[in-house]
C-alpha cells in the first residue's frame, strides 16, 4: 500500500509534464495531417477543377488514390524502431507539407497525382506513427485517454479548415483562391515539422523537460509489464504476432467500424427529416467514441514492440479497407438505403465482435491464471527466442 502510494507521488509530476510539452505538439501534428487531408475538397470548391481542366473522374481518381496509398504504406511506422522518433517525423511533416504547397503551383492532372501520391506516402508513416509512438511514452493503462484527446484535435482541424477556407477565397491576391488555399493551408504543416525537430524526444528517458530522477521514472512506468526490445524488432516474435487471434478479432472490429456507425438505419428508414437529421448526431458521437477505444484495444494488447507491429499493421489497414468500402456504396440516391444499412450492418457486426472479444480477452487471461498462477503488473517481462506467450502479460480490458 505504502509502495503503490509512493510510486503514485513520484510519477505524477513524470505523467504530468509528459502531457503539457508532449500531447499539444502532436495534437498539432494531427491538425496539420487532417487539414493537408482535406484542403482538396476546399481548393475543388474554390474552382481548381475548372482552372485545370480537370473531369469529373480525375478528381475522383485524385480522391481514390490518396486512401489507396494511405493503406499500402501503413507499415511505415515500424520505422521509429530504426530512426530516431524527432528525425522521422519531423522529416516526414516537412516533406508532406512541401508536397502540399506545391499543389498550389501544378498545373494538371498529372502534377496534382504526383502530389497526392507522395502526400499519402508521407502522412502514412506520420498519423498512423503516432499511435506507437504513444506506446513508447505511456504505460498502457493511460494510453486510452491520450488518444482520445489526440484524435479529438481532428475536430479542430476540421472547425479550422472550413474558417480558414472560407477566408482565403475572399481575399483578393495574384494566386487564385485554391492555389492560395493550398500554400497557406501548409504553412503551419512547416512550423509543426520545426517543432517536432526541436521537442520530440527520442524515447521517455530523453525528454528535455524531466530531470535526471523523472527520466528513470518515465522509462520504469513504460517498460512495466512488457518486453523491451531496444533495438528494432524480433522478425520471428513479429510472426507470431500475425499469428495471434487478437490481431485478426481487432482487425475486423476497426474494418466494420469503417463502415459501420449507429444511427444509419434510422437515416436509411426513417420517414421524418427532423429524426433523420437527429440520427446523424448519433452517428457522428458513436463514431468518435469508438475509434479512441479500439486503437487503446490495439496498441495496448501486445505484449512486445514485435508483435504490436503485427496487430498495429493488421489493424491500420484493415480500418482502411473498410473505409475503401464504406466510401463505394452510396450509389442509390436520393435516400441512399443500400449505402445505410450496409453500415448499420457494419456497425452490428462490431458490436458483436466488441462483446465476444470482451469475454475471449478475459478467457485469455483466466486460462494463464490457472497454468501460472496470478502474474505481477509491475515485473518487466522477459523476451523469448521464438516469441511464443509469455506467462507473465495479460491482457486488458
Amino acid at each position: 500500500m505504502h509502495r503503490s502510494i509512493g510510486r503514485s507521488k513520484l510519477t505524477r509530476p513524470v505523467r504530468f509534464r509528459m502531457d503539457v510539452f508532449m500531447l499539444p505538439l502532436l495534437c498539432f501534428m494531427n491538425v496539420c495531417s487532417y487539414l493537408d487531408k482535406a484542403n482538396i475538397g476546399v481548393a475543388n470548391t474554390a474552382g481548381m477543377s475548372a482552372d485545370l481542366g480537370l473531369s469529373t473522374q480525375q478528381y475522383q481518381a485524385l480522391l481514390t488514390i490518396f486512401y489507396v496509398v494511405y493503406t499500402l504504406f501503413q507499415w511505415e511506422f515500424i520505422m521509429l524502431k530504426y530512426i530516431q522518433p524527432k528525425l522521422w517525423l519531423g522529416s516526414i511533416v516537412l516533406l508532406w507539407g512541401l508536397t502540399s504547397a506545391l499543389q498550389g503551383v501544378t498545373q494538371g492532372f498529372a502534377g496534382m497525382m504526383v502530389c497526392r501520391v507522395v502526400i499519402a506516402a508521407l502522412e502514412a508513416g506520420g498519423g498512423p506513427a503516432i499511435s506507437f509512438y504513444f506506446t513508447m511514452l505511456y504505460p498502457r493503462g493511460e494510453f486510452g485517454f491520450r488518444w482520445a484527446i489526440f484524435q479529438a484535435s481532428s475536430c479542430v482541424s476540421n472547425a479550422m479548415a472550413g474558417a480558414m477556407a472560407y477566408g482565403l477565397v475572399q481575399l483578393k491576391t495574384s494566386l487564385t483562391p485554391w492555389r492560395l488555399v493550398y500554400v497557406v493551408e501548409s504553412s503551419p504543416t512547416f512550423l509543426c515539422g520545426i517543432l517536432i525537430f526541436l521537442f520530440i524526444p527520442n524515447g521517455p528517458d530523453k525528454c528535455i523537460f524531466l530531470n535526471g530522477r523523472q527520466k528513470e521514472i518515465a522509462l520504469e512506468r513504460v517498460q512495466r509489464g512488457v518486453i523491451v526490445e531496444k533495438h528494432g524488432f524480433t522478425w520471428r516474435h513479429m510472426l507470431q504476432g500475425f499469428k495471434e487471434p487478437w490481431t485478426w478479432w481487432i482487425g475486423l472490429i476497426h474494418f466494420f467500424g469503417g463502415i459501420g456507425g449507429i444511427g444509419y438505419m434510422v437515416i436509411a428508414f426513417a420517414p421524418s427529416i427532423g429524426a433523420r437529421y437527429f440520427a446523424v448526431y448519433i452517428t457522428v458521437i458513436g463514431m468518435y467514441i469508438a475509434q479512441p477505444l479500439m486503437f487503446s484495444w490495439c496498441a495496448t494488447n501486445a505484449e512486445s514492440d514485435s508483435k504490436r507491429a503485427a496487430t498495429l499493421i493488421t489493424f491500420l489497414v484493415m480500418g482502411q479497407l473498410g473505409s475503401i468500402l464504406g466510401s463505394n456504396v452510396y450509389d442509390d440516391p436520393p435516400r441512399y438505403i443500400k449505402g445505410n444499412s450496409i453500415c448499420a450492418a457494419g456497425l452490428f457486426a462490431n458490436i458483436i465482435l466488441a462483446i465476444t472479444g470482451t469475454y475471449y480477452l478475459k478467457w485469455r487471461n483466466r486460462q494463464k491464471d490457472e497454468k501460472y498462477g496470478k502474474h505481477d503488473p509491475t515485473v518487466r517481462l522477459q523476451q523469448s527466442v521464438d516469441g511464443g506467450d509469455n506467462p507473465n502479460f495479460r491482457f486488458v480490458m
